[in-house]
């Protein structure tokens, strides 16, 4: 029941914020269309941003949880077309949350994607790889980003090809 409290809200929220801008959903608005008292938002939440935070989790970080079986460019391919679908709810909650939050949040699923791409070389500093692992995730979370902001559609195939590109580089080096 508890869990499916906590879904309900969420899915008003998200409905809300699809509707009207952020800063116009209320909780009240939120429990009346899930039709349960506020407590019941208060007992699950502490404001929007977490509900929206939830969101962020459960349509872009749980769909793209690392899967060692996985390649690294079916994952690129799944988390592109993945945004591309949803491009509209995440432009708006990014707007809400904040670049560095979204980041925060994202980060969690593309750093060990980045890790495995990056070679792994015998007598390699592990401080220095670690730290083209951080450069590397943010670029990813700046394109991320950029994409968001970009009023044209998320073009999946033009980037898988720069993203073959960049992996070749990574592989001959």
């Amino acid at each position: 029941m508890c869990s499916n409290t906590k879904q309900r809200i969420a899915d008003a929220v998200e409905e809300l914020i699809s509707a009207q801008p952020r800063s116009r959903v209320t909780v009240q608005q939120v429990m009346e269309l899930t039709q349960m008292n506020r407590q019941s938002f208060y007992y699950h939440y502490q404001d929007i941003n977490d509900v929206l935070q939830l969101i962020v989790y459960q349509k872009v970080c749980a769909p793209l949880a690392f899967d060692p079986e996985e390649d690294a460019e079916s994952w690129c391919r799944r988390g592109l077309t993945l945004l591309k679908e949803q491009k509209p709810l995440l432009r708006r909650i990014s707007r809400e949350l904040g670049d560095d939050r979204m980041c925060a949040l994202m980060l969690l699923e593309v750093r060990p994607q980045v890790d495995r791409l990056l070679p792994d070389r015998p007598g390699q500093d592990r401080d220095q790889r670690s730290v083209a692992v951080d450069v590397i995730c943010q670029s990813v979370l700046f394109s991320i980003q950029g994409m968001l902001l970009r009023q044209e559609a998320v073009n999946v195939d033009d980037f898988m090809e720069r993203f073959r590109a960049v992996y070749a580089v990574f592989n001959a080096a």
